[in-house]
């Protein structure tokens, strides 16, 4: 057991065996593209409106470079009293209904990212997770008018609207986050990843619009009861501000109306509601992943 890259709170593993429930467990790292801050969004709404409890820690100091991400420190009259450490976790949370769930988040590890997997795994089959769902927003051509639709990676639309043969691959850097799918799915764990749409000249600053379609996939997909209320209330404010903005300038109204035009017609003027998506979704990744050769047959 790799123990020694996490540490259990017991009560709280105590708690959770009591309620005989196989979790679904959601996680978002820190590092890796999170267009429009989606899964940060989503992982802020939870913490602030469910009640949640730390039922693992992972020892930041065997995974962070802090060269590279250097962690803010305290300095007073008397000199350093303090550092803000930081915090790769996994909380049990607990939905408007009364079901718990795990949240895996915090910074992505810099090093160690297999043994950082197991231990995932580890905690995983420990606890029975029934499902696991990592969550970022993805930069598309896409206007901030239409709905924020959610798929997952074996959606390999291109810009034009052609998709590719299911024996397609797509080959991009790896992350931690896929590397945790990935050991899940080796010894047959449920797992699959939610890709918010977020227009790319919104790419770098917060869109609760993909926040939004982003837990009512999650929603759909896990059976969990997550309000998308409080994010709609803030995505309505933000995007009466942004059409404001857009009007200002004259490229830029040209380009989302011309973005406009192309959703439409990719879409056909109708586009199903992100639940329907997102459910739609997870048959298409089971279909592609059935085509696929074995490794033996890649040999």
């Amino acid at each position: 057991m790799t123990d020694s890259l996490y540490r259990l709170n017991t009560e709280v593993m105590t708690e959770l065996d009591a309620s005989q429930v196989q979790p679904v467990l959601l996680y978002a790292l820190e590092g890796h593209i999170d267009s429009g801050l989606v899964a940060g969004l989503v992982i802020s709404d939870l913490l602030a409106n469910c009640e949640a409890k730390r039922l693992a820690t992972f020892d930041a100091d065997q995974l962070i470079d802090y060269r590279a991400r250097r962690p803010p420190m305290t300095c007073g009259t008397e000199g350093w009293s303090g550092y803000i450490r930081p915090e790769l976790v996994i909380d049990l949370v607990t939905d408007s209904a009364g079901t718990p769930f795990l949240m895996l988040y915090g910074p992505e590890p810099d090093f160690r990212w297999e043994a950082f997997a197991q231990s995932v795994l580890e905690i995983v089959e420990l606890v029975d997770v029934r499902l696991a769902v990592g969550m970022h927003g993805l930069p598309r051509m896409v206007p901030h008018t239409r709905p924020s639709l959610v798929h997952g990676p074996g959606d390999l639309e291109v810009s034009a609207g052609a998709s590719p043969s299911p024996g397609s691959r797509l080959h991009a850097p790896g992350s931690a986050m896929a590397m945790v799918e990935f050991s899940l799915r080796e010894v047959a764990r449920e797992a699959t990843t939610l890709l918010a749409d977020v227009p790319s000249y919104l790419a770098q600053v917060p869109y609760a619009r993909a926040a939004v379609s982003m837990l009512e996939a999650i929603g759909q997909v896990s059976g969990l009861e997550l309000s998308p209320d409080r994010l709609a209330e803030v995505a309505e404010a933000s995007a009466k501000q942004l059409d404001k903005e857009v009007a200002k300038v004259d490229d830029l109204s040209r380009t989302v109306k011309e973005l406009e035009q192309r959703f439409d017609k990719m879409h056909d003027g109708q586009v199903g509601s992100p639940k329907l998506i997102a459910n739609q979704m997870v048959k298409d990744i089971e279909a592609y992943l059935a085509e696929l050769p074995s490794t033996q047959d890649e040999a």
